[in-house]
Order: C-alpha cells, then sequence, then structure tokens
C-alpha cells in the first residue's frame, strides 16, 4: 500500500479531559472522525455533547489491537477522492462499522482516529501513521494526583494528570523483564516484545505566557561549548549544520571535536572549558576504520569516558544497522533514549545523507527532521549535523534545512597537507557574534593550526607582547623642535634623527599649539 505523508509533522496527540476530543470534531476537522473505545460508555460521554451534524461524521469502531480491526482503518482512511464509500468498501473485507461509512457524504474523508483509553503498548499505532494520513488523538479522563512541591495557602499544591496507563504518550519504559501476568498477556497479545514496539506522543496541549511570566521565568541562560578564537562557537541549546564537498574532512572534524568535548580538552583554535558527554551516532564508514580514526584522534586526551558512539558499522546484524536512522519515528526515538541513557547533552549526527536518506530537496521530508531538532533544541541538547555541499559549493537540497539552525559551518579544501586534511572554516550563518575563518589540518590525527594561520596568530601574539616604543629623550627632542624652528621639512627631520615621523608630526603639533597659546595671551594683555 502506498505510504501518504502529511507536510506537517506532527500527526500524534494525546488529550487529557474528552473536552479536548469534543473540540476537535466541532473546530479542527469537518471530516469523518473514527472512534476506538475500550467500551460503550467513552463514546456515549462524548457523543453527548455534540450537535446531530457532528455525531453523524462520527463512526464507532472496534479497538486497534487486532489486524483485521487496522486493515479496516487504514483502508476507510485511503479512499480516493474520486471514489464513494459504496465503491471503495466494496472491495474490502466487511466490518460492521462500514455500514456507517456508506452512510456519510461522498465528498467526506476520514481525516481522525481517536484513541479512547488506549494503553501505550500496540504497535498497531505504528502502521495506521506509516499507511495513512489520519491525525491520531489519544485520550482519557482516568488521572492521578501529583505534588507540585509549592505551598499555596498552607497547603501542599497538586496537579491532576493523565494516567499513562490508559494513554499512549511518553509514559515511564515498561520493564519486560518484570511484567506482571496482566501486563504479559496484552504485550504479548499485541505482539509487543521491546521497546522499539512503543510509540512516542506530542502533547497535543499548549500554553501562552505573558510578558511577567516569560522575563520572570527560571529559564536559564545556554551554556558555550566551544570557543573559536575567543569567541562562541558552539552552544548548548542549539543546532548547527557542518557542510563541505565529500573528503573535506567533516568526519575528521566532527569526531575529533566529539572526542575532546568528552575529555575537556581543546584543540587548536577551538577552546573546551569542560568536558560534556557526547553522543555520536555514525552511518557511513566501514567498524575497522572508525575504530581506527577514534584511536588516532583520541591520542592524548586522557579520561574520554563521555563519549558514546551509535554506529551502524558496530551493530551485530543487517536489522540493527537499519534500524540506526532518523528518517523514521521509531528510529529517531531509538536516539532520544540512547540521549537519556547516556546522558549526552551534545548529539553529533554524521551524516544526514546517510542516516536520514531523503531527498533532500524535498521540503517535506526535511520538516519531520528540522521539527525533530528543534525539538530536541528545547531540551537542551546541542545537536551538530553533517551535510554534503553541491557543485556550486553550498549545502546540497532544500533551504528549509537551514531556517531554523543557529550556525552553519562550511568546509574548504586547501590543499596545504599532503599528508593528511587540510581545510579553511567559514561561517555562512550566525545568530550570535562574529566569528573569524580558522584554518586547521589534521596529519594521523595530530590537529595544528594551518602555517598561514599559525602565522597570523604568532602575529597577532607577537603585537600584543611587543612593548611600547620609549618616549623620546629630551636631547632629541630639542634637536627636533630646532630643526623644526629653522623650517626644515619633516621627513628629513626623522630621517636625519631616526626617530618617527609620527613624533616629528607631534611635535610640530605642540609648538603650533604653544606658540598659539601666547599670541592669545600677548593680545589680551594689549
Amino acid at each position: 500500500m502506498t505510504t501518504n505523508t502529511k507536510k506537517r509533522g506532527c500527526r500524534f496527540y494525546y488529550a487529557f479531559k474528552w473536552q479536548a476530543v469534543v473540540d476537535t470534531i466541532q473546530n479542527k476537522t469537518k471530516g469523518i472522525v473514527l472512534m476506538a473505545g475500550t467500551d460503550s460508555e467513552d463514546n456515549t460521554r462524548i457523543l453527548g455533547r455534540l450537535t446531530a451534524e457532528e455525531k453523524s461524521r462520527v463512526i464507532s469502531v472496534s479497538n486497534i489491537y487486532d489486524d483485521a480491526a487496522v486493515s479496516a482503518i487504514i483502508h476507510s482512511a485511503n479512499k480516493p477522492k474520486d471514489k464513494t464509500w459504496s465503491e471503495w468498501l466494496a472491495c474490502a473485507v466487511g466490518d460492521y462499522w462500514f455500514e456507517q461509512l456508506e452512510k456519510c457524504d461522498d465528498s467526506l474523508t476520514v481525516s481522525a482516529l481517536v484513541l479512547m483509553d488506549h494503553g501505550n503498548r500496540t504497535k498497531n499505532l505504528r502502521r495506521i501513521l506509516s499507511d495513512t494520513h489520519l491525525t491520531v488523538i489519544s485520550s482519557t479522563e482516568h488521572h492521578i494526583t501529583a505534588e507540585t512541591g509549592k505551598i499555596v495557602d498552607g497547603v501542599k499544591e497538586v496537579v491532576r494528570l493523565p494516567d499513562t496507563k490508559f494513554i499512549y504518550g511518553r509514559t515511564p519504559l515498561p520493564d519486560f523483564n518484570n511484567l506482571t501476568d496482566d501486563e504479559n498477556d496484552r504485550y504479548r497479545e499485541d505482539c509487543v516484545t521491546d521497546l522499539e514496539c512503543l510509540i512516542p506522543v506530542y502533547d497535543f496541549d499548549v500554553q501562552t505566557f505573558s510578558y511577567g511570566q516569560v522575563v520572570e521565568s527560571m529559564v536559564q541562560p545556554r551554556e558555550v561549548l566551544v570557543y573559536s578564537n575567543g569567541k562562541p562557537l558552539l552552544w548548548s541549546e542549539s543546532i548547527t549544520e557542518l557542510f563541505a564537498w565529500r573528503g573535506t574532512g567533516k568526519t575528521m572534524l566532527s569526531l575529533g571535536l566529539a572526542l575532546h568535548l568528552a575529555a575537556g580538552k581543546s584543540m587548536p583554535g577551538l577552546e573546551i572549558l569542560s568536558p560534556r558527554k557526547v553522543l555520536y551516532v555514525e552511518g557511513e564508514l566501514p567498524a575497522s576504520q572508525l575504530k581506527h580514526r577514534i584511536q588516532q584522534l583520541s591520542q592524548g586526551l586522557g579520561d574520554i569516558s563521555g563519549f558514546n558512539i551509535l554506529a551502524k558499522s558496530l551493530q551485530s546484524r543487517r536489522a540493527g544497522q537499519a534500524a540506526v536512522t532518523i528518517k523514521t519515528e521509531a528510529g529517531r526515538v531509538a536516539i532520544e533514549n540512547k540521549l537519556d541513557e547516556t546522558g549526552a547533552t551534545v548529539l553529533i549526527l554524521d551524516s544526514i545523507a546517510s542516516l536520514a536518506q531523503i531527498d533532500t530537496n524535498n521540503e517535506a521530508q526535511w520538516i519531520p527532521i528540522i521539527e525533530w531538532f528543534v525539538d530536541l533544541r528545547c531540551r537542551g541538547i546541542c545537536i551538530l549535523y553533517l551535510q554534503q555541499s553541491g557543485k556550486r559549493g553550498e549545502q546540497r537540497g532544500h533551504s528549509v534545512s537551514e531556517d531554523r539552525i543557529d550556525l552553519a559551518i562550511k568546509l574548504t579544501a586547501t590543499g596545504s597537507n599532503p599528508a593528511g586534511a587540510a581545510f579553511k572554516m567559514t561561517f555562512t550563518k550566525e545568530r550570535e557574534g562574529s566569528l573569524t575563518p580558522l584554518r586547521l589540518t589534521c596529519t594521523n590525527g595530530v590537529w595544528s593550526l594551518d602555517d598561514k594561520q599559525a602565522k597570523k596568530t604568532e602575529e597577532a601574539t607577537a603585537r600584543k607582547k611587543q612593548p611600547k616604543r620609549e618616549a623620546i629623550t629630551a636631547l632629541k627632542k630639542s634637536e627636533i623642535i630646532t630643526a623644526l624652528k629653522n623650517n626644515e621639512p619633516q621627513a628629513t627631520i626623522a630621517k636625519r634623527l631616526k626617530t618617527s615621523l609620527r613624533q616629528v608630526s607631534q611635535l610640530n603639533k605642540e609648538m603650533s599649539a604653544h606658540d598659539n597659546s601666547n599670541e592669545h595671551t600677548n593680545h589680551a594683555e594689549g
């Protein structure tokens, strides 16, 4: 079956309180809504709040825990616009609720699926999201109470939260080695054997904040993770693109930077103040070459226990390699789980070409990935992703990939190091400050500033350390004044007395000012 996709990235929500579902049916869609409930009471409470027209668009379906029900939902959701409901359903295996669809206006399509009190366990939801364009809303009114830690009017404040047993969500992950008998039966019924079968969820609710709430909030400022020539380069809560023509040294730089960040050790031209936990996701190099590069680039760094790598070539089986991806929701969730497990605050993705496998000129294919980057940034993660450059030297693909990023780094090969990598770093997009180009080389894992860069750095350092020119001696000053009074040209004076033209000119200005002052005084006395 052809997979349908929407241009918006988020199609799966949860709604705490049935009123949110009612609001969706009344205000957010004019299409048909399929409602899968665990019992008829749930559906009755919602239907009781709808108008006759709205009720006609709501169809109760069986739950999504068996393949037949899921196939029926997918088939009904994919009705072409040029087919009537009777024509489209005639070629499907019959289901009792198909009769309700045949009564609907042929111009209507199925737009949403509401899951009432469905636990977060079935992998069938992933199938529905993959094979349809449906928006899915998981809803419940089952709740728990939790303390906020605040005292209001002398009483501990509590809030009502959805009970995650009855809703799809980012629930505490189950321990498959210690399930109750009931839990074990339910997971086996749904063919769920590991965490990869569970579905992530996005919050349906949004919040607005007043000016006072924003300025008084406890939002912490971003931290600078890496400085370049004394200016901030990488921040926490940031998205950075590193792009270059193939073979320039993207992986060499990003892998070296990851190892130095984990060790808290600076690189030439790149200052790192403290160690950071890093997750490096790699999809290109063979295992042997990857191991060799890590060994080379980690020489002399000491403790790099904060470095973790998730690489395709290091997986033990083909299925594991295919799972290392950012193209699918499951792949992205797997990476998020590894971020949680390792405590990493820096995520490096090498590269879009090998991990995303998308048409980079297709805006719609970029959007879910960019939205994921933004979501990670909101959680405080520093994301660095590698991208190829095109034949004209700019990043390859649609410009939407750069709209939301904080920094774009371009590497250009300089050819100055036959024994290894050599490139110039420039910056094609910056949100913070004004960075200066940096030239680096890497030979057998050892980094250094390129000769031109090193020379500039040495000259700048020498100028800073150079002592100020000594003040002109009293004797030489007297000789210059005498020569000026005799109307000798300033350039000749400077050359004859071996002093600077600036000093001669300065003394001439002082003499002129002194003479003008005396003339003004004499005129006043007269």
